[in-house]
């Protein structure tokens, strides 16, 4: 399929994915996907129109933009993955293999009582951030945001084994419980924009 073809289809569904969040939305290329009118959507994509909503309440309360918290579009761009040059893929592919091993590293530090809680934690981001941007459809979506509570449910146990020898701060069991349920929000999030559409 044409990367055109596969652009017509993403903002469709991507329109579709939010329309009632932008039942407001006024702008050419939201009415002209809602009508299904193909031929205007690739005419207004080739003259540059904006995919995002033209209203303020439409841009904050868009499931689809906002599913990992920060208004990025990363989710959006992951589906567009397979027209990923190798290249790329390869640069992807390392940045993640370095933060998987920088992520090992701190956790032996960690370990040693050598590392922050927020320290581990924030290696954790990264490596999930790096899992995120290589995954190629939702099931890899997915399963790199099961990774990333996962990796933060071990943080937890150890925290809880620090905290009942007396080792460790309360505000630690604060920092681990606050991602843990970031990380959630974001899983709980995708799956309900993955599996139920």
């Amino acid at each position: 399929m044409k990367t055109t073809g596969k652009l017509i289809i993403f903002v469709f569904a991507l329109l579709a994915l939010t329309a009632s969040a932008y039942a407001a939305d006024d702008s050419p290329l939201f009415e002209a996907a809602k009508k299904g009118g193909k031929a205007a959507v690739e005419a207004l994509l080739a003259k540059g129109a904006d995919v995002n909503p033209s209203n303020a309440a439409s841009a904050s309360v868009s499931e689809f933009h906002t599913l990992n918290g920060n208004g990025s579009t990363r989710y959006a761009e992951m589906l567009w993955a397979p027209e990923r040059d190798q290249k790329l893929r390869e640069l992807l592919t390392e940045r993640h293999a370095a933060a998987v091993e920088i992520l090992r590293t701190k956790q032996k530090q960690n370990d040693l009582g050598m590392v922050s809680v927020e320290e581990l934690i924030h290696y954790i981001q990264r490596a999930s951030e790096t899992e995120i941007d290589l995954a190629e459809d939702p099931k890899q979506l997915l399963k790199a945001l099961e990774n990333k509570v996962d990796l933060i449910k071990d943080v937890e146990k150890q925290y809880d084994v620090r905290s009942t020898q007396g080792t460790s701060r309360k505000v630690d069991g604060q920092i681990v419980a606050y991602w843990l349920r970031t990380a959630n929000i974001e899983l709980y999030r995708a799956r309900r924009h993955f599996v139920n559409n």
